[in-house]
């Protein structure tokens, strides 16, 4: 929970870099695999942040997908 004034800024800034990151990720559909993995990381880490905050997630699609698809490749190898 937010208890002060900072805190809320800090919050406010996490939202809206983890925004302007998924804005990156669909305007700029052509990146290669490295340049993705490392927007990728920042939105889970900004998203990571937010929850300590209980201040929820950003949705972003994109990343959320491929969360989702890792999950299920983790989850595959992990079987076999």
């Amino acid at each position: 929970m937010l208890s002060n004034f900072g805190e809320t800024n800090v919050a406010s800034y996490l939202k809206t870099m983890a925004r302007e990151h998924c804005e990156q990720l669909k305007s700029q559909g052509d990146l290669d695999d490295m340049k993705r993995a490392r927007i990728e990381g920042k939105i889970l880490a900004y998203n990571e942040m937010l929850t300590r905050f209980e201040m929820g997630a950003e949705q972003c699609e994109e990343v959320a997908e491929r969360v989702v698809n890792n999950q299920e490749e983790v989850l595959h190898v992990d079987r076999d």
